[in-house]
Parts: C-alpha cells; sequence; structure tokens
C-alpha cells in the first residue's frame, strides 16, 4: 500500500512512518525541508496542481491534526483548516481512497476525570490553540467527507508517551507504538456500509485510542472491536 504522511518534520509521524515502512511503500511531507530516510516531497498543500501532484496514485494518507506549538497561532489554524480542506480535495480529485486523520482526546479533557467518555460524545475543546486546533482539523474532515464522500478515518489519540518517559503516566497515556498500531489497523479497516442509502458507504468514523492503563480515562472498545487495536497492558 502507498501512504502519504504529513507533517514529517515532528516525531510522531516520522515514528508512524518508521514502523509503516516494513509492510508499506511510504512517502513523507512537510511545508519545510525535512531530513529522512524515506522519500520526501516538500509541498505547501496549497489549491493548485503541486498537492494533487503530491497525493496522485496514493492509497491513503495519514494527516497529523496538529502543529508544533512553537509556531505562530495562525500558522497552526491555517495548516489545520485551510491545508487540511486543499489536502482532502486533491484527494477527491485523484481518488485517494481513504484518509486517517490523528486527532487527540484532549478535545474532552474539559469533562470530569471520572466521565467514561466514548465516541457519542459530543468533543469540548478549549481555547488552548492545541486542543482547538485539533477539533478545526476534524471539523473541516467530517464535513468534507459527508459532502465530498471521501472516506475518513479519524483516530483521537491519547497523550504520547515516549520510551524516555519517567513517573506515572498519565490516564490518558498513549505508547508511540500503539498510536502506530492504530494506524496501521485503520489502514485496513474495512469499508462499513453507511446507513443512508445514497451515500453507499460510511465517509466519517472516529475510534478513540489509548493504552491500557490504571484507571484509563477513554475506553477503547469501538476500536478493538472494529479495528482489532490491542493496546498495551500497564499495570
Amino acid at each position: 500500500m502507498k501512504v502519504l504522511i504529513t507533517s514529517a518534520a515532528q516525531r510522531l509521524p516520522q515514528t508512524i512512518a518508521a514502523a509503516l515502512s516494513h509492510e508499506h511503500e511510504v512517502r513523507l511531507t512537510d511545508r519545510q525541508p525535512v531530513t529522512t530516510e524515506h522519500t520526501f516531497v516538500t509541498c505547501d498543500l496549497g489549491p493548485d496542481l503541486a498537492t494533487n501532484k503530491l497525493v496522485k496514485g496514493t492509497d491513503a494518507i495519514v494527516h497529523w491534526g496538529q502543529v508544533q506549538p512553537s509556531r505562530d497561532v495562525s500558522d497552526q489554524f491555517d495548516f489545520l483548516m485551510r491545508c487540511t480542506y486543499n489536502l482532502l480535495w486533491a484527494a477527491t480529485d485523484e481518488q485517494v481512497p481513504r484518509m486517517i486523520v490523528l486527532s487527540s482526546l484532549r478535545l474532552f479533557e474539559r469533562y470530569e476525570e471520572h466521565f467514561q467518555v466514548s465516541e457519542q460524545w459530543r468533543p469540548s475543546p478549549s481555547t488552548d490553540p492545541v486542543v482547538l486546533g485539533s477539533h478545526l482539523c476534524e471539523y473541516v474532515a467530517k464535513e468534507f467527507a459527508r459532502e465530498r464522500k471521501v472516506e475518513v478515518v479519524c483516530l483521537r489519540l491519547g497523550t504520547i508517551i515516549w520510551p524516555e518517559h519517567q513517573g506515572a503516566l498519565p490516564t490518558a497515556a498513549l505508547t508511540c507504538d500503539d498510536a502506530a498500531q492504530a494506524v496501521e489497523r485503520a489502514l485496513h479497516l474495512k469499508t462499513r456500509p453507511s446507513d443512508t442509502k445514497s451515500t453507499g458507504s460510511d465517509p466519517w468514523r472516529i475510534f478513540h485510542i489509548q493504552s491500557s492503563v490504571a484507571n484509563a480515562r477513554y475506553p477503547t472498545t469501538m476500536a478493538q472491536r472494529q479495528l482489532h487495536f490491542e493496546p498495551s497492558q500497564y499495570n
């Protein structure tokens, strides 16, 4: 499978690329040059032929719905809204079968800690640019999927835990290996018939992804059942 991964300058997309490269043909992209062992293409994700050329012949796109917090807020929102829209538009033009949007479970952190928040809950984003940006990216992808009939799988990821992490794990902890596993499973997710006959298939699907830790805040039942996601177990 030919997989395109955005935001190549960031650690998680690079980690996912390394994991997927064992079974797939991986290309990375970013708006700035990045040194990587994988095939890389610099692209502004503008409304032009360069974006179409970037996605042409791709079987799936993995889109990281966050940017570096150090960037200007307006630049963050521009990437997560305008560039996401351009990417989806190009994917439609080039008939890319699936886009996987990597969002965040921080969309629900304003709910009380003891609530077991599932995919059916309404996001309650704060004004934190990272959180609000994830919400805006989701919104663009969801509306575009429904209007343009592009199949989008949204993975709301927990707090990424890297191998060097020390101390107690957060209740929404997600190891980088589990994040990569979830993306791999989403690539092979079978298309599900839609409840609406006119659309043919369900163009928008959401899964909550976190590792199995003590007092885990977000149930991953749906991901385990439909994606066959197997979260790492921690005591």
